[in-house]
């Protein structure tokens, strides 16, 4: 989703994005165990963003906490919201169980045990595998929000777990998710941004960024 940095620039143009964003930096030189840029980070070359992948994750997680905000405003609560299980999770923020700054402590947590792994000898290289969890809306229950039993799976295992019982007329993905709708094929995968008229301009920089 930020692979380009045309496409990071034209995410930070996004109002509710940019506020989580500046909120992160602003708690992030409140704080004694880092001085990272951040902003400078989205706007930085290629070589740079990608090449620093754990701070890559904590932008990508606070750039869709940003678009989940934004789509609150346009849309109704959605009944069910599937997000990364564990780690740092945009997830958790979306729902009102973290804070921007929860975020923040839990990204430190993996930065030291990245730190740790590095020191150690025993390192194991490889892709994470991306999992995710399920959250249903349902009035009256914990402030209307509960978890299914459904974690541990990927993004289309759970969607055919809720077909299963629900009647799925639409799939939002925050941001441009080509994964969600490759992974989804059998279900109809729209982008926020191409929901929100306006934010619809932002469509053909991405298209030219990418």
């Amino acid at each position: 989703m930020l692979d380009k940095p045309g496409i990071r620039e034209n995410f930070l143009r996004i109002p509710e994005v940019s506020s989580v964003l500046r909120e992160a930096q602003k708690e992030l030189e409140s704080t004694s165990w880092t001085k990272f840029d951040l902003l400078s980070f989205v706007c930085s070359d290629d070589k740079e963003f990608h090449s620093n992948m754990i701070w890559k994750d904590l932008v990508v997680q606070l750039v869709q906490v940003g678009l989940y905000k934004r789509l609150q405003k346009s849309f109704i609560k959605p009944k069910f919201l599937i997000g990364r299980s564990g780690g740092v999770s945009a997830l958790d923020v979306c729902l009102g169980k973290q804070s921007v700054k929860d975020l923040l402590l839990s990204f430190k947590e993996e930065l030291e045990i990245k730190k740790q792994a590095e020191q150690s000898q025993d390192i194991l290289v490889g892709q994470k595998l991306e999992l995710s969890k399920l959250y249903v809306f349902s009035a009256g229950i914990n402030g209307g929000l509960y978890e299914e039993s459904l974690g541990g799976k990927s993004t289309a295992s759970l969607l055919e777990e809720i077909s299963k019982d629900h009647l799925i007329d639409q799939v939002i993905a925050l941001g441009v998710s080509e994964v969600v709708r490759e992974e989804s094929a059998i279900f109809y995968v729209m982008d926020s941004l191409a929901l929100d008229p306006l934010l619809n301009w932002i469509l053909p920089h991405l298209k030219a960024a990418a």
